[in-house]
């Protein structure tokens, strides 16, 4: 068995310690702020019939293309199993074209919003890049009436919070 060595430890202690104290505190602070007028990215017949923000249940994901733009679609079964929860993507960084790529190829049909100025982060100060990133590249969550959860597909409790969410 490897052990952890105190760099290691320290370096998730002070990841832990962060997203707690950033998602921690009065009910203001756990708003996660959903901008809208953005351009909305999308491919063949892809389109939000009915306001995304309206939804009382949402999965929202943020992502820098380039480095997280593939693991979009790991969300594609999840919007399948849960039709009346409202999925709302935004991407920052210039690359609108190899974006709709990937959506063609990966056959993501969802609209996506594109936020190259990176509104999304401004925002939302709380989630500002942890300590020893130069950059926020990735974050998720399950947002319900109810509750604000950080979460991902790549979670165990991914599913349950969706279905918690749309009961």
């Amino acid at each position: 068995m490897q052990k952890l060595g105190c760099k290691s430890i320290g370096w998730t202690m002070m990841l832990c310690l962060y997203f707690t104290i950033s998602m921690s505190g009065c009910s203001e602070s756990r708003k996660v702020y959903l901008p809208r007028d953005l351009e909305l990215l999308t491919v063949s017949d892809s389109t939000y019939t009915t306001d995304p923000f309206a939804c009382s249940c949402k999965v929202v994901a943020y992502f820098k293309v380039t480095k997280y733009d593939l693991y979009i679609s790991k969300y594609i079964p999840y919007m399948k199993q849960y039709p009346n929860v409202s999925f709302i993507f935004y991407l920052s960084g210039d690359g609108k074209e190899q974006m709709q790529e990937i959506m063609q190829t990966t056959e993501f049909k969802h609209p996506v919003f594109l936020d190259p100025e990176k509104s999304y982060i401004k925002v939302n100060k709380r989630l500002q890049q942890p300590p020893g990133q130069s950059e926020l590249a990735f974050i998720g969550y399950v947002i319900s009436d109810k509750f604000i959860e950080v979460t991902n597909p790549n979670m165990n409790d991914f599913s349950k919070l969706i279905k918690r969410c749309a009961d």
